[in-house]
């Protein structure tokens, strides 16, 4: 599934290595002001917005996913699949663990979040219009 028309990370020269997992780092400092940051996106996203639209990109194949699209993936970390006995964790990144889980277990994340109005691709270009 491809939700944006943007740059590709494959258009960049980025390997593997260099996009590391957040839950990766042994930074506790870095831990807190990332679930900080969700706690804060969590509070002012009333339509669920932000969960659909990291559940649309966890749906998506890496490889076409754009550097930016990639960057959200990994401040979120890896998802958790209800039903497969692992508990995502507290806080607001158990939220969007949880988002990223379904979309990658094939859910359908317009149902799960059906208050947003917006699709992936709709929630990219609102996100892409921010940043510099």
């Amino acid at each position: 599934m491809d939700i944006t028309e943007g740059r590709r990370a494959t258009d960049d020269v980025y390997d593997e290595e260099d996009i590391d997992d957040v839950d990766d780092d042994d930074d506790e400092g870095q831990r807190v002001h990332i679930e900080n940051v969700l706690e804060m996106v969590k509070a002012q996203d009333v339509t669920g917005c932000g969960r659909r639209l990291v559940c649309e990109l966890g749906s998506a194949d890496p490889r076409r996913l754009t550097v930016e699209e990639l960057s959200i993936l990994n401040l979120v970390g890896d998802g958790v699949v209800q039903g497969e006995r692992v508990l995502p964790p507290g806080g607001a990144s158990g939220h969007f663990k949880t988002a990223r889980g379904l979309g990658e277990s094939g859910g359908n994340c317009g149902l799960a979040y059906h208050t947003c109005p917006l699709n992936g691709k709709e929630l990219m270009q609102l996100v892409m219009e921010y940043l510099p």
